[in-house]
């Protein structure tokens, strides 16, 4: 313990005699470790971090695609899947569906717009996780009529009810509707529904249940394997029980099989990532690639130093002192150096995330919960170990003299020490090239895919765009002339503003990731033999939507205000949809209709 506080006192001194050197190791290592570990919290957060639920590996997602009709990316089941899988895919302990929408919460005058989780009384039985008060759903709460009930997260508890124990049993308004609590749940189960603050059952009535909403794909089906089931026993049997389900209904089958129907099995973790997982992981390798160069660059510095010293550690050597005693000495200094990098690195890794946070992370799996915690401490004591370590047997594996006399008696330019030196150095600086060329190239190959993505023609002109969301209370617009009504009045205030050329409405704006896919069909359209029916991408507008966002009229008119309820449905389609049904004629005219509903013909009123 003495040695060790001499070392400590001696390597404070020594690096603080030589300023420029810490000060520039200091400043180079802080900045590495800073990135690194801003970008390590959160990959972890996002991608490494496991579920908060016991054995969250046996969770599973099935998702039913059609890629065939276009919809290749879906993640859900309908209601008949959910009963037919409980009891024909025996690989599952347990299953679930569950669905998420956003509604208003009235909470003593302070009404609050929060995410929901419609899910199954199963839910909670497949998660394993119990409440902190009351109690989960029970199957009773299955049942239509006796749905009205509702669970709390415990950051809503805290928050609406400021934790009050005595909160079950109370009543909650969801959307001007009553719902009884009966229960919260604790903090860290939040984390397995990124976003949801409230749980509410799902009840189906039989109409929902029956044969006549199969593929009416509305839930995500989650489930829970047995102990030593693997995902592929369940893929085949899901596999087996739609290739049943086939033969039991012929007349989709011709249908289904033209549009590749299947049902996708999945982690269900690795479902929520997929999207983001390799930019991540691709922005973490580049952080590490630039701590590695940083690293290099303090390595030859410190090789330079310890050259310097050579003298300085001979006579040590000379005096009597351990070859082990002058190695400790080189490793205690380069810690020293490396822990106060640390503490600064961590520093700036929080102020890092913090303007990462103004980028929107809450839109990501997990990505409100990032933050600087355990794991983030410990990888950095990792690195710590590891830089301080490496930097310090560097140099005394280059350096120290073999041959004292030659040191102790001229510079040592030819001696072995000198050439060993040499040698490391070289080596340092094909390292440090090597990584300089890997990044660079890696981030051209970005910056070139960036503006690709930047050079391609959105449709629309988003430059003078301005949106904002409006979030209506259900229980004062149920139903559609009661919205329509609403969004009359509002545009036309709107549009008197001044400053203000056009402007409509829309339930999706552009690239927003919310839409509807439902099967089209137009009239008189023969299907030629293995040919899938389509799912295109819909969303509805108001007058004046196209004209705000600057989009392109190719043929036809955009829609008016004579198009309301009453008058004969109308719809806007783009060049592709025209092109599928209509090859080389005009689609104004003609008609779309939804198979679930043919005598509810669409007019087409335009192209873009």
């Amino acid at each position: 313990m003495d040695s060790l506080k001499r070392d400590l006192r001696l390597s404070l001194r020594l690096l603080g005699q030589d300023r420029a050197f810490s000060l520039t190791a200091l400043l180079t290592l802080s900045i590495c470790l800073g990135a690194n570990v801003a970008l390590f919290s959160l990959v972890y957060h996002v991608l490494l971090r496991p579920l908060p639920v016991p054995e969250p590996e046996r969770i599973l997602l099935m998702s039913n695609v059609y890629p065939g009709a276009g919809a290749v990316d879906s993640s859900n089941s309908g209601v008949p899947d959910y009963y037919d899988r409980r009891t024909a895919v025996t690989v599952l302990e347990e299953q679930a569906l569950l669905d998420h929408d956003d509604v208003t919460v009235g909470q003593e005058g302070r009404p609050l717009r929060v995410r929901v989780a419609s899910v199954t009384p199963s839910f909670f039985r497949l998660t394993r996780v119990g409440p902190r008060l009351g109690r989960v759903f029970g199957e009773e709460e299955g049942e239509v009529g006796n749905e009205n009930k509702v669970i709390l997260s415990e950051g809503f508890w805290k928050r609406a009810f400021a934790g009050a124990e005595d909160v079950v049993g109370k009543d909650l308004s969801l959307d001007g509707q009553p719902y009884r609590v009966v229960g919260v749940m604790p903090a860290a189960f939040d984390a397995f529904d990124p976003g949801v603050t409230l749980w509410r059952p799902l009840a189906f009535t039989p109409e929902q249940r029956s044969d006549e909403r199969r593929h009416s794909n509305n839930y995500w089906n989650i489930g829970r394997l047995v102990p030593g089931a693997t995902l592929e026993q369940a893929q085949a049997q899901v596999d087996a029980l739609n290739a049943a389900n086939l033969e039991r209904f012929p007349q989709y089958k011709e249908l289904l099989v033209n549009a590749g129907f299947r049902t996708v099995v999945d982690g269900y973790a690795d479902h929520l990532v997929r999207g983001v997982r390799p930019i991540l992981y691709l922005l973490w390798g580049g952080a590490l690639l630039v701590l590695s160069i940083g690293c290099v660059n303090v390595g030859s510095l410190t090789l330079v130093r310890a050259r310097a010293r050579l003298k300085e550690m001979a006579t040590r050597l000379a005096l009597g002192a351990g070859r082990a005693a002058v190695v400790r000495q080189l490793v205690t200094e380069s810690l020293v150096l490396a822990v106060a990098a640390a503490g600064l690195g961590l520093v700036l890794a929080r102020l890092t995330l913090r303007a990462l946070g103004s980028l929107d992370l809450q839109d990501l799996p997990y990505g409100a919960d990032v933050a600087l915690d355990g794991a983030a401490v410990l990888y950095t004591l990792a690195l710590t170990a590891v830089i301080g370590v490496g930097m310090g047997l560097v140099p005394a594996a280059s350096v120290l003299p073999a041959n004292l006399g030659v040191v102790l008696r001229e510079e040592g330019r030819a001696s072995s020490a000198g050439a060993r030196a040499r040698r490391v150095r070289r080596a340092l600086v094909v390292a440090q090239v090597a990584f300089t060329f890997v990044l660079l190239v890696g981030g051209g190959l970005l910056l070139a895919s960036f503006r690709r993505v930047l050079e391609l023609d959105p449709g629309f002109v988003p430059e003078r765009v301005f949106t904002a969301s409006v979030v209506l209370p259900r229980s004062r617009y149920a139903d559609a002339p009661a919205l329509r009504a609403f969004a009359g009045e509002a545009l036309r205030r709107v549009r008197v503003l001044p400053g203000v050329a056009a402007a409509g409405a829309t339930d999706s704006i552009p690239l927003g990731g919310s839409h509807s896919d439902s099967v089209i069909l137009a009239e008189g359209y023969q299907m030629k033999p293995g040919e899938s029916v389509i799912s295109p991408t819909m969303v509805d507008v108001t007058p004046g939507f196209f004209e705000a966002m600057g989009v392109r009229l190719m043929d036809g008119r955009f829609f008016q205000d004579g198009d309301a309820a009453g008058a004969p449905p109308v719809v806007i389609v783009d060049e592709r949809l025209a092109a599928r049904f209509w090859p080389g004629r005009s689609p104004l005219g003609r008609r779309l209709y939804r198979p679930e509903d043919i005598n509810n013909l669409l007019a087409v009123a335009e192209k873009t």
